[in-house]
């Protein structure tokens, strides 16, 4: 999944065209699918992935794999996106499906069954290795990402604001208290802070990385022009 300032980045590109009023929720509710997972360990509950990101199996370039589903989402969500907590909560999920849909699709090799059994890279060998491997270099890809987005300052930090846990618990699936929603913002300011990564990237090369993330805003963008009409001719 992309990490988290990738979202911050891109729900700032997001408000930018569309003119989001309570960005400060916006930006907490496109953290909060993936807020206990891997980032923050001492949350209050912990939320499996295919409930947090509505996800299901789907089908991809002759194979199988479990992605976020975003119809799962709008059938319970869709009438409440005037909601910016909702609003956020859908773009992180619009965020991982279109970066996982490419990931998987672009460069995993497969058996006669769809089973992952490899992984193309960007210096033109394949890596033998299973679905986990796979998830481990496309992360250590995207952390890469992440720092340069960091290093270049275009994102946006939540802060901390009072009666947040009224306007987040809007999403059923994520029972966050109010001290969880803290973490992820003192998470987001320790981040901006500390950070540094010395790898290189494997399977995107950084022209088609940042490539891929323009394109990514426009999937967003395009993807909420498909679900209501009532936004401003700017998206």
């Amino acid at each position: 999944m992309p990490s988290w300032f990738t979202h911050l980045a891109t729900a700032k590109e997001i408000s930018d065209k569309i003119g989001i009023k309570d960005i400060n929720s916006f930006l907490i509710g496109n953290l909060m699918p993936d807020a206990e997972r891997h980032v923050i360990k001492d949350f209050s509950i912990y939320i499996p992935y295919d409930i947090s990101h509505f996800a299901s199996i789907q089908s991809i370039e002759g194979g199988k794999d479990n992605l976020p589903n975003i119809n799962k989402f709008l059938d319970i969500y869709k009438g409440q996106l005037s909601n910016n907590i909702a609003l956020g909560y859908l773009v992180h999920i619009l965020t991982d499906y279109y970066w996982n849909n490419i990931t998987y699709s672009r460069y995993t090799l497969r058996n006669k069954l769809g089973e992952c059994i490899g992984i193309k890279l960007n210096n033109g060998t394949n890596l033998k290795c299973n679905k986990h491997i796979r998830s481990k270099v496309k992360n250590t890809d995207f952390a890469i990402l992440e720092e340069n987005i960091i290093q270049k300052g275009k994102y946006i930090l939540p802060y901390i604001e009072t009666n947040i846990i009224t306007k987040t618990n809007v999403i059923k699936e994520v029972p966050y208290n109010e001290e969880d929603i803290k973490k992820i913002v003192k998470f987001c300011e320790y981040k901006s802070k500390n950070h540094g990564i010395d790898v290189k990237y494997q399977l995107f090369t950084k022209e088609q990385i940042e490539e891929d993330y323009k394109r990514s805003i426009k999937f967003i963008l395009d993807y909420m022009r498909g679900i209501y009409n009532d936004y401003s001719s700017d998206i």
